[in-house]
């Protein structure tokens, strides 16, 4: 099958590299220079099945009210007269129940635990060096209040197989020396052993050359200006040169990764 993704971020890439392992003729459309040089460039860099607590969870309404007017706040909501953000707000607000948010953190959790295998058989069959770490993730809390309402969360994901433990301002200190310094305002805090870390650009530039050694065909470059649609179904990628050359490309399949440009 022919296939054409947009988009070599990580997501793109690796999309690539697993269907042309699995025997399809892929194009990689990239409007930049190369691989990874847009949200692949750098971000937190985390393997973290831990974090897969959900936003939308029974603490959120009352933290999103504090949060509101605030720069620094963790979830950005800027209040806009816009019906799509307005809907978009009252999904998420749905979603805040305490059986939502179970269901969904299990959802992500599965997913997080799939995918941190996978990039570890990934990992040992290519041999991709992207300064990986497997240190474990430390959450800690100054708060005993959100110390307490971590526990929860914390409980399902042991009992699904993600190894978040418990752990009291001693162990913090003895896992990381560094938070010695605030021993007295640990309330308390989780430590998961089994995730990781590394260079998502490394990773991502490292892929795409075993990629194209691999028969993935990279075009950099250029970018997709429409999708062509015919019946309701994809028909076709319109795309222009750096030189302003229009091309239409077509395919049997089609994977839209191109971050905030995907909308």
């Amino acid at each position: 099958m022919k296939v054409i993704v947009m988009g070599a971020g990580v997501i793109g890439v690796a999309t690539a590299w697993y269907l042309s392992r699995a025997g399809h003729e892929v194009t990689v459309l990239e409007r930049n220079a190369g691989a990874a040089r847009e949200t692949s460039f750098g971000n937190g860099g985390q393997i973290s099945v831990s974090h897969a607590e959900p936003w939308a969870n029974p603490s959120a309404p009352l933290k999103m009210l504090k949060w509101l007017g605030r720069e620094d706040a963790p979830l950005l909501f800027r209040l806009r007269a816009d019906p799509a953000q307005w809907a978009w707000g009252l999904k998420f607000l749905g979603q805040c129940g305490k059986k939502q948010s179970t269901r969904n953190m299990v959802q992500l959790l599965n997913l997080g635990t799939y995918s941190r295998s996978s990039l570890q058989q990934l990992r040992g069959a290519t041999g991709i060096a992207y300064d990986h770490l497997t240190r474990g993730i430390l959450h800690y809390y100054t708060s005993a209040r959100e110390f307490e309402s971590a526990l929860e969360p914390a409980r399902i994901m042991r009992e699904l197989g993600c190894e978040r433990q418990v752990i009291d301002a001693d162990e913090v200190v003895r896992i990381e020396p560094a938070m010695g310094a605030i021993r007295s305002q640990l309330a308390g805090a989780t430590y998961t052993s089994a995730d990781e870390s590394g260079d998502v650009h490394k990773f991502t530039t490292g892929l795409a050359r075993k990629a194209a050694e691999h028969g993935v065909r990279f075009r950099y470059g250029v970018r997709v200006q429409r999708l062509r649609t015919l019946g309701g179904a994809m028909a076709g990628v319109e795309i222009a040169s750096e030189s302003g050359m229009y091309e239409v490309l077509t395919a049997d399949a089609y994977v839209l990764a191109m971050g905030s440009f995907s909308t």
